[in-house]
């Protein structure tokens, strides 16, 4: 019988990839974090790949692979919100361990499966839901390295006015009492 059912199943081909996230490089007393321990890391990790999987897999975006590379071309009769319905179907997302790839539940990186019956097809399906989560982290991080641009330059604009102010103090003080000073003596 399962001779038989190897058979007879149609074939499933499987591209993977994997993602290994990692931490912010700015120290965390530099630029506060709300995310501090391991385990808020793991938790924050986890959070952040779903978010991340459903603002990359949006319709939108999978009916533009679909409009490069037909997944299904034996399914005539699917819709082309069809096929983007089962590409996020066929599509699965797994945390695993960074260094044996092992699936690993607390983990900060993950692994994009991808099946299709054409081993063709799966391959640059696969290669396009990877580039796609490669540019959104490219794009995020990018706005992040801004954003923490922008919080040290407005705190060297602080750091610049209060030092002013107690050159300009520090200026008042050695006109008023000049003579007092030691190296007026």
């Amino acid at each position: 019988i399962a001779v038989f059912v190897a058979y007879v199943l149609p074939p499933q081909y499987e591209a993977t990839g994997s993602i290994v996230l990692e931490p912010s490089s700015l120290p965390d007393k530099l630029v506060p974090t709300t995310v501090t321990g391991s385990t808020d890391v793991i938790q924050y990790a986890g959070q952040q790949l779903e978010l991340v999987r459903r603002r990359v897999m949006t319709e939108d975006v999978l009916l533009e692979i679909i409009a490069q590379v037909d997944p299904y071309p034996t399914d005539k009769d699917l819709t082309k919100k069809q096929k983007a319905a089962k590409i996020a179907n066929d599509t699965t997302i797994e945390p695993i361990d960074p260094i044996t790839f092992e699936p690993l539940e607390n983990s900060t990186s993950f692994s994009l499966h991808y099946r299709n019956p054409d081993p063709a097809i799966a391959k640059t399906v696969g290669d396009k839901l990877l580039d796609l989560f490669l540019t959104y982290n490219r794009r995020t991080r990018a706005e992040q390295a801004e954003q923490g641009l922008q919080f040290l330059q407005a705190q060297a604009k602080d750091l610049e006015g209060t030092i002013e102010e107690m050159e300009h103090s520090l200026a008042q003080f050695k006109a008023k009492y000049g003579e007092a000073l030691p190296e007026g003596q």
